[in-house]
C-alpha cells in the first residue's frame, strides 16, 4: 500500500503560526470595567472576534474621560470610550479630535444628593463638597459647569474631592463627608 508522502510535505511546508495581529491600545474610560464602560471589549476578545479581524487589542483602564481625550490626542492611544462632555473643552484649546460613534444616547452624569439633604437646587450648593471619582472625571467638569449657571463661581463656591469608585462615594454621602455626589448615572440604570 503506497502512503501518500505530497500531503505530509505538504503540511511540514506550510506555517503552523497563525499571521501576525495588528496590536491596538483601547482605553477605557473608567478604572472598573462595567455593563456601560469597557464591557464590550471584553466580550468582544472573549468571542474571538478581534483576533477574527486580524486584532490584538489591549484594553487600558484610564482614570476618566478628560483622560481618555488626552491620551487620543496625544496619539498614546487610537481609540477610547469617553463621554462627551470633556470634548468641548478639549475643542475650545486647540485639540483635534472626533467623536465618530457615543454608545451613550443621553448625558451621563448628575449630581446627586441624599432624599433628606437640604440641598433642593443647584445654587444650594454654595459652600458645599461635591464628590467627583476622579479629578480626571467628567463630573468635574458637570459639577463646574453646573455651579456656574445656577450663578455660583466654581472656583470658590464649591469644593470638588476625589470620592472614588464604587460603594465608596455613597458611604462618603450618606457619613454626610461629602454633601453632593458628580458622577455617571450610566452604570446606576
Amino acid at each position: 500500500m503506497a502512503v501518500p508522502i505530497m500531503p505530509l510535505a505538504f503540511l511540514l511546508a506550510s506555517p503552523l503560526t497563525a499571521p501576525a495581529q495588528t496590536r491596538i491600545r483601547v482605553g477605557t474610560c473608567a478604572r472598573t470595567l462595567t455593563a456601560g464602560v469597557g464591557s464590550q471589549f471584553a466580550v468582544a476578545q472573549k468571542l474571538g472576534w478581534f483576533a477574527q479581524e486580524g486584532l490584538d487589542v489591549e484594553v487600558v483602564p484610564l482614570t476618566g474621560s478628560t483622560d481618555c481625550f488626552k491620551f487620543v490626542a496625544t496619539r498614546e492611544f487610537l481609540i477610547t470610550l469617553p463621554s462627551m462632555e470633556p470634548l468641548a473643552i478639549a475643542r475650545q484649546q486647540g485639540v483635534r479630535i472626533k467623536n465618530f460613534y457615543t454608545a451613550y444616547q443621553t448625558p451621563g452624569y448628575a449630581i446627586a444628593v441624599l432624599a433628606e439633604s437640604p440641598i433642593q437646587k443647584l445654587s444650594d450648593l454654595k459652600g458645599k463638597t461635591i464628590g467627583v471619582t476622579n479629578m480626571a472625571s467628567a463630573g468635574v467638569i458637570i459639577a463646574r459647569a453646573l455651579a456656574a449657571t445656577s450663578g455660583l463661581n466654581p472656583d470658590t463656591d464649591i469644593n470638588l474631592v476625589v470620592a472614588g469608585e464604587g460603594a465608596q462615594p455613597a458611604a462618603l454621602l450618606r457619613s454626610k463627608q461629602i454633601d453632593a455626589l458628580s458622577h455617571s448615572i450610566r452604570s446606576t440604570r
